[in-house]
């Protein structure tokens, strides 16, 4: 009879680094998160014609995160958001366009370690902001008496 082969396994001990950056999560503390800038275009016209061919557009979400500003108890970080609606073969003319940015201002244990706030920001930050952004883009498309334009609950994952 075979002998079963035994499963690896992997460690589940973290790393030190591991260890550091869990203890820098939790310490921290968001103090405001906040809208910073905002722009939105739209161009009517190309809007209708888009819904009256009976095409689907193109809608794209771009994200973008970054940390902004370390001191030696806080950090604030940047998510940039733009939505972008437009034809699929005129994608370089959109018929919509919104772009905002929230600013988070967060403290946590000194000394900042740079290295654990990019970290956040780049993995973690998204799941912090993007409510944010999603009510903003459906709230201001709404107003501007077109079909609101809902963003998925989990978009970059």
């Amino acid at each position: 009879m075979p002998t079963p082969k035994k499963s690896k396994t992997t460690s589940t001990t973290p790393t030190l680094v591991d260890k550091g950056y869990g203890d820098f999560i939790r310490t921290l503390d968001l103090r405001s998160l906040g809208l910073t800038t905002c722009s939105s275009m739209l161009d009517r016209t190309a809007f209708y014609k888009l819904y009256a061919k009976g095409a689907h557009p193109s809608r794209r979400l771009i994200e973008a995160y970054r940390v902004a500003t370390i001191g030696t108890d806080f950090f604030d970080a940047e998510g940039r958001f733009q939505v972008i609606l437009s034809s699929r073969k005129d994608a370089d003319k959109p018929a919509l366009m919104i772009d905002c940015v929230f600013t988070a201002h967060i403290h946590a244990e000194e000394p900042i370690s740079a290295e654990f706030a990019k970290r956040f920001t780049d993995s973690e930050l998204w799941i912090v902001m993007l409510p944010y952004a999603r009510h903003l883009i459906t709230d201001i498309t709404a107003q501007m008496a077109i079909p609101p334009i809902v963003i998925p609950l989990a978009s970059r994952r």
